[in-house]
């Protein structure tokens, strides 16, 4: 999550056109690509960027460099045909950039890499420290010593992995051992497993 005195620490430096945060897009790209076209300019300044959050952890094909996520990224900015020299990438994937240099042509890594800060590391919301992003947030001490059955809560927003974590358990049989509640897209959230 880039915070609000980050992003003012962002905008000293360059004009951001847009901030797109992967999770908000990565399931449906049309997203991404009806956002793109509604900031895309004739010309860009050399200080105009599109600045991406990506923090979430993404779906990679046996044997392939790059997830499809980055996949789908990259071929909607060059639907748009918007360089992702334009954009500004924060990640906590340290090496995410390799990804992209699979993807995009060779003879374009001089000026069609996105800038990428691969260490950045964000307290999530309702996971760390209390921020001025995040005033909700309240420690509770939990002992692990205590926990007695297996479980896995899947109710967030639907994602890809967590689509394929749930349908392993299932083929394999395991919900009868492991505790799952889980939300497929836009159906209530519902339990299955051990009492």
């Amino acid at each position: 999550m880039l915070y609000t005195n980050f992003i003012k620490i962002v905008k000293q430096y360059v004009n951001i056109l847009d901030i797109l945060s992967v999770p908000t897009f990565d399931q449906d790209f049309d997203v991404l690509r009806n956002r793109l076209l509604k900031t895309k300019k004739q010309e860009y300044n050399h200080r105009d960027y599109y600045v991406i959050e990506h923090y979430d952890p993404q779906y990679y094909l046996p044997h392939c460099p790059y997830s499809l996520t980055t996949f789908n990224l990259v071929r909607t900015f060059q639907e748009v045909d918007i360089s992702l020299g334009r954009t500004m990438i924060f990640t906590n994937n340290p090496g995410y950039i390799n990804e992209f240099k699979v993807l995009i042509p060779e003879d374009l890594h001089q000026f069609g890499l996105p800038a990428m800060f691969d260490k950045y590391l964000a307290n999530m919301p309702f996971t760390h420290i209390k921020s001025q992003d995040c005033k909700d947030y309240q420690d509770i001490p939990i002992n692990n010593t205590k926990i007695e059955k297996n479980c896995l809560t899947m109710i967030g927003k639907d994602r890809v992995h967590r689509n394929v974590l749930y349908t392993h358990i299932k083929t394999n049989d395991y919900l009868n051992q492991i505790a799952t509640v889980y939300n497929g897209g836009d159906r209530t959230p519902f339990y299955k497993g051990p009492l």
